[in-house]
Formats: structure tokens, sequence, C-alpha cells
């Protein structure tokens, strides 16, 4: 057989190894620290901190031969174990423009995306977690407003570290990836822990 045959056939079979690749080979997933801002929301009626919102950036990189495709970005709270949700972005000029969490997101061969999402904590209304906030609740009935930005995420952890550690213990984030031409049907789960 001739070299050239020999690197033919050599290069068919790499093509078709990669493109074998289970979901979890193919796809990496990083996380990255982003510069926009911390928000607390406050209940108006009962003057209590409900909700914290983290942001967060994934760049998510396709490896594999095939186009890789999911729906939504899904953040798992700890102790409870339940989705409560995200708001999803895209950067576009240093500006978040607001995406569907719930429409497909596709990732093409050996390409990579990047999306910033924005948790949604929820925080216990006794007294335990609600001492924290104390100057910002007032900053806020003060201001007549309902949420506060609270500098970036560094600013966040350094000022409200007991409860930062508190609320993100044990988090992570889960990617399930469809294939849409087949019914939807799911094609392979990513779970990571989240690295604040």
């Amino acid at each position: 057989m001739s070299k050239f045959k020999i690197i033919i056939v050599v290069s068919i079979l790499m093509i078709l190894l990669n493109s074998c690749k289970d979901t979890k080979e193919a796809i990496v997933i990083e996380q990255k620290r982003v510069d926009y801002p911390v928000v607390l929301r406050m209940s108006s009626k009962y003057k209590k901190i409900f909700r914290i919102n983290l942001p967060l950036k994934l760049k998510i990189k396709n490896n594999s031969l095939r186009r890789r495709s999911f729906t939504s970005i899904d953040y798992e709270y700890e102790p409870f174990r339940r989705r409560f949700g995200i708001t999803l972005f895209r950067e576009q000029e240093k500006k978040l423009k607001r995406i569907s969490n719930t429409k497909f997101k596709h990732i093409y061969p050996y390409e990579e995306e990047e999306f910033v999402f924005k948790t949604w904590h929820r925080l216990d209304s006794s007294q335990t977690f609600q001492k924290y906030f104390s100057e910002d609740i007032k900053k806020m009935i003060a201001l007549k407003q309902d949420t506060l930005l609270v500098g970036n995420l560094d600013d966040f952890k350094c000022n409200y570290k007991e409860i930062f550690d508190q609320i993100v213990s044990g988090d992570s984030i889960r990617i399930d990836f469809r294939n849409p031409r087949a019914g939807d049907n799911l094609n392979g789960r990513i779970t990571v822990p989240v690295e604040w």
C-alpha cells in the first residue's frame, strides 16, 4: 500500500474515532470571573433581603466533529438540590444582552461559546441571615428601591465572606446536551462544581 493510501486511511480513522467522543469527553466547561455587580433584592413588604444575584461566566468548548446542542444551563443550589433558576446573558460590546435559557444553543465543532449568568440565591428570612444586610436594608429603604448593587464578586466575597461561603457551598452547574433532530432526547449530561 502506498504512503498516500495509508495517510488517507489513517486520517479517515482518526476523524471517525474523534467524532465518536461522548459528550463528557467532547465538551470542556471553564468558569471565569466577571466584573459585573452583585445585586441584593429586598422584599418591600417585609423589608428583608430575599435574593442575591451573583454573576459568573462560562466558556463551553466543543472538542469534537459534531455540533453539540443544549437548551438550558441549570444552577443547582445546595442544600436544596433544586434549580431555582438563573438569568442568562451573552456579552456584546461589554454589555449584557439577556437570552432565553430554554431555547436551543449550538456549539459547532472545535468552537467555543461564552455565556454570563446571574444566580438566584434565595435567602432565609431569619435574623441569622438578615443581620448581615442591616445597613444595606436601611440604604434601600432610604432610597426607596428594592435592589442594591454591592460591588463586584470580589467586593462581595470580601465584605460578606461569612454569608458568601454559606450560600455557595456545594453548588454546581448542570448542562443537559440534547439532539434537537431526534425528538429532543438527552444526549449527555455534564455537572461541574461551581468555582467562585
